[in-house]
């Protein structure tokens, strides 16, 4: 019986024994890189996981068109320096009066792809046709010019007004929401980023350059200068917040409303 005994628990060891080999090999294996395997003639190791619990499916901008086809998606904003491919999360989005507090509120908008692709466009309403989101300053045409030491800031807003690039036209906005001047014909889509350029033309027939798209009061603003646009609204730093604009992908189901 002891005889019996001592066979059994050598067994066990030496099974022990080479089951750690095994797993030693395994390790050896998963931690030899792929360039080690593929001279060893053998395939790219299976990565341990397929996913990681920590990524997000962060927002995409649309894939680019050809000239002359029409682009839906809705707009993203995300704090000044940080964009959909960084991981960051929006700020706000671009709702249907004000801003919204999340991509299922979100406005849907329309253009057409430009030739070429930097041209301004103008961003149309998808559920409210024959409106369009513009900038209306805070002002008369004939004084807003935007820029470094200027007072003149812009609000952006739904708009029935319809101008031309550079704003070398004027036009009046006298609809639902909105009753002034406004431009419309504003925004350069990067149609590799989604990223938002706006090209406010000025009085003087030059574009507008040095130019802060501002969040403040559930609202999105135009300014070419903080202090001064401060000055005007009395508001403070500790309220606002300097945001880039992003034209994104919508989210399969879109449900518009206040923010």
């Amino acid at each position: 019986m002891l005889t019996v005994t001592r066979v059994v628990s050598f067994a066990l060891v030496a099974l022990a024994l080479f089951a750690g080999i095994v797993q030693a090999n395994v390790a050896a294996r998963r931690a030899a890189t792929n360039a080690e395997r593929m001279a060893r003639g053998l395939g790219p190791a299976r990565p341990r996981k397929l996913y990681s619990a920590s990524r997000t499916n962060a927002p995409r901008a649309l894939p680019s068109g050809a000239p002359g086809t029409t682009q839906t998606g809705i707009i993203a904003l995300y704090a000044a320096g940080t964009s959909p491919a960084s991981g960051a999360s929006p700020v706000a989005w671009m709702g249907q009066y004000q801003l919204a507090a999340s991509s299922q509120l979100a406005f849907p908008y329309s253009f057409t792809q430009p030739s070429p692709s930097d041209a301004a466009v103008e961003l149309n309403c998808v559920n409210d046709p024959g409106y369009r989101l513009g900038g209306m300053p805070n002002g008369p045409r004939s004084t807003a010019q935007l820029g470094p030491g200027n007072t003149v800031f812009v609000k952006f807003t739904q708009t029935g007004a319809s101008t031309p690039a550079g704003a070398t036209a004027g036009a009046f906005s006298s609809g639902k929401y909105s009753v002034g001047y406004a431009e419309t014909t504003i925004f350069s889509i990067d149609d590799a980023t989604g990223k938002i350029t706006v090209k406010w033309g000025n009085p003087d027939f030059t574009i507008a350059t040095q130019l802060y798209q501002i969040v403040y009061a559930s609202n999105l603003y135009l300014t070419g200068d903080i202090p001064l646009f401060l000055a005007q609204t009395g508001a403070n730093l500790e309220i606002i917040q300097s945001v880039d604009m992003y034209f994104i992908e919508p989210d399969p189901i879109i449900i518009t409303g206040p923010f």
